[in-house]
């Protein structure tokens, strides 16, 4: 009777299927492993063999950024922690232009700031509307080729801190001398 089951599995992975991309999502169809086609909101028809189908969110979408110690140029420490609301705007970049856009986008949204902070002094960084949109110019130059859609950049952690670094395990064992 196993073999009843399996013979009817084989046939159904031929059938033709229905496939629904709801209308906050965007994606593409590969068709044989070549062809790609957009696929915006909608019912498509999924033949399983021929198709692979890739969508992704394209509402608005927010990223919170660790926060990151940054040295001024004028040698000032400071703690920098960010965020960003975007959108998807192309889907095909989106997918095929970075392995993973969310994680992209926060490494170099931390390498912009850094950049940013470190050529500037720290009375030159009081204006914080000025530092958001240097930000967010080179956040949009940077991913200019994935399809994203940068809308606001927020500074919501930006101030002094005093960092201490230990760079060996080496301890101090007290010892009595008598």
């Amino acid at each position: 009777m196993t073999w009843l089951t399996q013979l009817i599995e084989l046939l159904f992975c031929w059938l033709p299927r229905f496939y629904f991309v709801f209308p906050d999502e965007s994606g593409v169809r590969i068709t044989l492993g070549s062809r790609v086609s957009p696929t915006p909101p909608g019912w498509y028809v999924n033949w399983p063999l021929i198709h692979q189908f890739i969508k992704v969110n394209v509402a608005t979408q927010g990223l919170t950024l660790a926060a990151q110690s940054v040295t001024t140029a004028d040698e000032v420490d400071l703690a920098v922690r960010g965020a960003i609301l975007y959108r998807i705007s192309d889907a095909r970049k989106a997918i095929f232009e970075t392995d993973n856009f969310d994680k992209s986008l926060e490494a170099v949204a931390g390498g912009v700031i850094e950049q940013f902070v470190s050529a500037h002094t720290y009375d030159e960084l009081k204006d914080r509307e000025a530092i958001k949109d240097e930000i967010k110019r080179g956040l949009r130059e940077a991913a200019s080729g994935w399809g994203i859609k940068l809308m606001r950049v927020y500074l919501p952690d930006f101030g002094r801190v005093r960092n201490i670094r230990v760079l060996g395990e080496t301890s101090v064992v007290p010892t009595n001398v008598e």
